[in-house]
C-alpha cells in the first residue's frame, strides 16, 4: 500500500463519518452548529439526488430562491462564526435571500457537514453541502475540502476565519450557477477565448549605404596685408681646400 492510501482512506472515512452524522443530530432554527438528538431529523441526507431542470429565467431564478441554512454538523462554533456571517454577506450581493425554518416561502434548504482531519502537519477540512427542497428532496451536492498549515490536538482550534469564508464562498458560487443553469458551478466555467498572437512583420531593409564623394582642397587663399616670407635656397656644398 502506497503513502497516499492511508491518507485517501482517512479522507474517505472523515466523508462518510460527516454524512453520518446527518442521522443522529436534530437541527436549531438558526443558522449554528447542530446540537445531539435523537430524532434524526436529517437522515434524508442519503437520499437520491433529483434532477432539476435548467431556469428558463436565470435571474428570476435567483430572485425567487428563499434558503434556509440548517445548523452545521460536525464543526464548532467559533470556526461557524466566520462562515455564517460570510454567507449572509455574499447571498445578499448575489440576490440570495436567506430565510428562517419557519418560513412558508422557502424553497432550498442547505445542510452542512463538516470534518477536520490533522495529518503530516497539516489540517484539511472536508466539507458536504446537500440542497434539499421544502418536501426533504435532495436536489443537488457541494462538496470539497480546504487545506490549513499546521496541526492541533483540536482541529478547529487553528482554522482561520479565511478558510471558513472561502467555503461559503464556493457554496453561494455553485448553488447560485447550479440553479441559474442546472449544473455545478464547476461545470459552467466557461474558457477564455484564445486570442491569435499578431502576425510577424519584417522590419524594413536599412537604406543603401551611399559612399561620400570627395571634394577637392582648394589652399586658403592669402590673407590681404600680409607677404609671404620667402626661403633662400640651401647654397651647394663647398670642397674643403686641398
Amino acid at each position: 500500500m502506497t503513502a497516499s492510501a492511508p491518507r485517501a482512506a482517512g479522507f474517505a472515512a472523515l466523508l462518510t463519518a460527516a454524512l453520518s452524522l446527518a442521522g443522529c443530530n436534530a437541527s436549531d432554527p438558526t443558522l449554528g452548529v447542530a446540537q445531539p438528538g435523537a430524532d434524526g431529523a436529517a437522515a434524508t441526507a442519503a437520499g437520491p439526488i433529483a434532477i432539476q431542470p435548467p431556469a428558463a429565467d436565470a435571474a428570476a431564478a435567483t430572485a425567487a430562491a428563499r434558503i434556509h441554512i440548517a445548523p452545521i454538523i460536525g464543526s464548532t462554533v467559533a470556526a461557524v462564526t466566520p462562515l455564517s456571517r460570510r454567507l449572509g454577506a455574499v447571498a445578499g450581493s448575489n440576490g440570495l435571500a436567506l430565510v428562517g425554518e419557519a418560513d412558508p416561502a422557502r424553497t432550498h434548504i442547505f445542510k452542512g457537514y463538516f470534518s477536520a482531519l490533522a495529518e503530516s502537519g497539516q489540517t484539511t477540512i472536508v466539507f458536504v453541502w446537500d440542497v434539499f427542497d421544502p418536501a426533504g428532496v435532495r436536489l443537488h451536492r457541494i462538496q470539497g475540502q480546504e487545506q490549513v498549515a499546521g496541526s492541533a490536538a483540536d482541529p478547529w482550534s487553528i482554522v482561520p476565519p479565511a478558510t471558513m469564508e472561502r467555503i461559503a464562498d464556493r457554496l453561494v458560487a455553485d448553488f447560485n450557477a447550479w440553479l441559474r443553469g442546472g449544473v455545478p458551478a464547476a461545470a459552467a466555467v466557461v474558457p477564455p477565448p484564445v486570442v491569435a498572437p499578431p502576425p510577424v512583420v519584417a522590419p524594413p531593409p536599412p537604406p543603401p549605404v551611399v559612399a561620400p564623394v570627395p571634394q577637392p582642397v582648394q589652399p586658403a587663399p592669402p590673407q590681404p596685408g600680409v607677404n609671404p616670407i620667402p626661403v633662400a635656397p640651401a647654397p651647394p656644398p663647398s670642397l674643403p681646400p686641398a
